[in-house]
This record gives C-alpha cells, structure tokens and sequence, in this order.
C-alpha cells in the first residue's frame, strides 16, 4: 500500500461532483439525526441473528420486526438487534419513538398477549458504535407493560454526546418464571434531533463519490489528511493491504460485497463516511 502524504491540500477545496455527495461538518454544526424504520423487507439493515422480517400479527403496517427469546431446547435466551448508524449527533437532545407488541408464541398466527408475572425485561439503548458500550433509556417490565393484542407506543429523549456516531439497540431477557414462550415485536422506529441553534460556520467537508462504489472511490476533502481506515458492518477493520490509496481515491475492488464505514482523519479530527460495495 503506497504511503499517504500527510500535506495534501492546506487551502479550502470546493468540488462539484456529481454522483452522491455526502457531507459531514466536524465543529460548531454536525448533520441532523432524522431517521425511520418500517422493516420493509428489502430496506431493513438492522444487524441481528434473532430477529426476522414478518407479516404475521404486524403493527399496522405491511411488516414488522421480531423474535422468539426461546433456543431450541425451549429455553428462554436474551435477543437483540442492532440499528445502522441512525446518524452523528449535533448535542441536541433526540426524540425517539417506536412501536412494540408481546404475544405468546403460536406455531401459526400469535393472538393471545403474553400475561406472565414474570416473562423478562425489554429495552432500547443507543451507542456510539454497533458494538457499544450502550446506554439504556427505555425499559419495558412486566409492571408497566399492559397485555394487548395491539402494539404500544412508547417515547424516550436522550442526548448522544455532540459529535459521536450514534445506534440503536433493541433487546429482549428472560425472567425467571418457567416455561414462558412468546413473540418481542419491534415496528415504526424514529429518530430525530434538531440542528444545533446558533451561528453556522463554514466547515471542512468530505465528499466521495461514486457511491456505491465497484472499484475506485473518489475523495474531495479540505484540510490534511493524515490517515484512512475502513471498517465492515460488524465493526472490525479492514486489513490496509485490501485497499490501495492512489492520490484522492482508494481502490476498493479488493473488497467484498456489502456496508462499509469509512473514516478519514483530516486535521486531527475523524471524519465518517458509510459507503456501500457492489
């Protein structure tokens, strides 16, 4: 891999591209949190081994997100699912609302709400990264959840720290009463925080372009650039000989299909961008 030139614009640089452009200001302003989540079949990215896509018993909507906290022995497991980035906080507080529903488990079409007097805890947390470290800010127990056939609607603010990545998870424990088997539905997740009040300065700005990308990214950037890194959905880094720096591109041939995140280290500061492998 050729070495990165640490000196490689030291003035403003304004490109017009066309393609995708996405923008990340790092200082007094930082993009808006505005995001939701229906768990259509084909939109859904939300990380998880435990959840799936279904059209049974549904919040309202065509489809809705759920699990099953019981393994194959009929035992009760904890399940969670993970959000992608839903996006990086201007310090403002974030409002999130989000729909979800506990019925017993049926074999065909559930119906019968779960009314146990001890089935678990349900709850939503954000991070700063798809792996944590998480904080909770919602929880659902069996002495503020009331049994319904419908789905609940619940509302929580919290405030990411300015500056910070931020995701979502949603998870489900078992509790200590025997036997207990049922359904954690998840649907109609939102997110949004507004932009920071005050003065908007002008700000360093990372462009790439195409995106999504088969071979070569394109980067316009202001300030020194001093590093790059990539990282796959799960958060580990991309081994530095599976990408080629060529001047203002990378060569991501190498790669294999799907999410990525990359970061750029420009003027101290780390910039991110999601970018997607086809």
């Amino acid at each position: 891999m050729r070495n990165i030139k640490h000196s490689i614009m030291k003035t403003a640089i304004h490109h017009t591209i066309l393609g995708a452009l996405l923008l990340l200001a790092s200082g007094t302003a930082f993009a808006q949190i505005d995001f939701y989540e229906s768990f259509a079949g084909t939109t859904n990215t939300w990380l998880t081994q435990d959840f799936e896509t279904t059209d049974a018993a549904v919040c309202g909507t065509d489809f809705s997100f759920r699990a099953n906290p019981t393994n194959v022995q009929d035992t009760p497991i904890s399940v969670e699912t993970v959000s992608p980035m839903v996006g990086i906080s201007d310090g403002e507080p974030v409002v999130l609302n989000y729909n979800y529903k506990l019925l017993a488990y049926a074999d065909d079409l559930p119906i019968q709400p779960l009314n146990r007097a001890d089935w678990g805890l349900v709850s939503l947390s954000y991070g700063p990264t798809i792996n944590g470290p998480w904080t909770q800010v919602d929880a659902i127990t069996p002495l503020n959840h009331f049994p319904t056939q419908e789905c609940t609607a619940r509302e929580v603010t919290f405030t990411p720290t300015r500056g910070t990545e931020v995701y979502l998870r949603f998870r489900a424990e078992p509790g200590i009463a025997q036997g207990v088997n049922y359904f954690v539905y998840l649907d109609d997740v939102s997110a949004l925080q507004e932009f920071t009040s005050g003065p908007i300065y002008t700000q360093p700005v990372v462009e790439v372009y195409p995106n999504p990308v088969t071979d070569f990214l394109n980067l316009s950037y202001s300030g020194i650039l001093s590093d790059i890194m990539v990282f796959d959905r799960q958060g580990q880094q991309v081994p530095r000989q599976d990408i080629i720096v060529n001047g203002n591109s990378l060569d991501m041939s190498g790669l294999a299909f799907g999410e990525y995140t990359l970061k750029l280290k420009i003027d101290d500061k780390v910039e991110s961008v999601e970018i997607t492998k086809k």
